[in-house]
């Protein structure tokens, strides 16, 4: 009886043993994981950094100018505009390689819908033209649900949205303010 008694003893002893071994197993993939999202995640901020240095803090006469008059674009202002550009498919990237990860936030269809009206003016498209195949490398579903967006004209151009903007604001200044009008 006593041999009985300690070979079930040694048995659940080896059981406990293997469940333990596993879930240190698992507790080693998931920092393994998480290990692998932080570098990601550094790599990111060190090439995004190096990317928003040359774009410098306020870009937006450079992108104005890029959606307006590309043709007057200089050989600076075109640089810029391709480190602002490669910022955003880099982000993409990012943003894809969380998702793989488990860890994103932010869905295929959400991130292109933020993404694509960058491409969707003549300079952004053709810059998109010439990178996409990068972008697709190495977010797959973000590019090709940008590249529909961009073929069905689903996203206004910035140029436009500019436009139509100028127009608000010009037609507003005809018309009283109703703020401040007396009765």
């Amino acid at each position: 009886m006593k041999t009985e008694t300690m070979n079930w003893v040694q048995i659940v002893s080896n059981f406990s043993l293997l469940i333990g071994m596993v879930l240190v197993a698992v507790q080693i993939n998931q920092s393994s994981n998480i290990a692998r999202a932080q570098l990601a995640h550094d790599a990111w901020l060190n090439s995004a950094g190096e990317l928003y240095a040359v774009v410098g803090e306020n870009p937006a006469a450079t992108l104005a100018k890029a959606n307006l008059s590309e043709e007057e674009l200089t050989d600076e202002e075109l640089f810029v505009l391709n480190a602002y550009l490669t910022s955003r498919t880099s982000h993409m990237a990012r943003i894809a390689h969380m998702q793989r990860l488990g860890l994103a936030i932010y869905s295929d269809d959400e991130t292109a819908l933020a993404f694509a009206p960058v491409f969707a003016g003549r300079f952004g498209n053709a810059w998109w033209a010439v990178n996409r195949e990068r972008t697709l490398a190495r977010a797959p579903e973000i590019a090709s649900r940008i590249d529909e967006l961009l073929v069905t004209d689903q996203i206004e151009d910035l140029a436009s949205n500019l436009r139509r903007l100028r127009a608000r604001l010009e037609r507003s200044k005809s018309m009283p303010d109703t703020a401040t009008a007396k009765p």
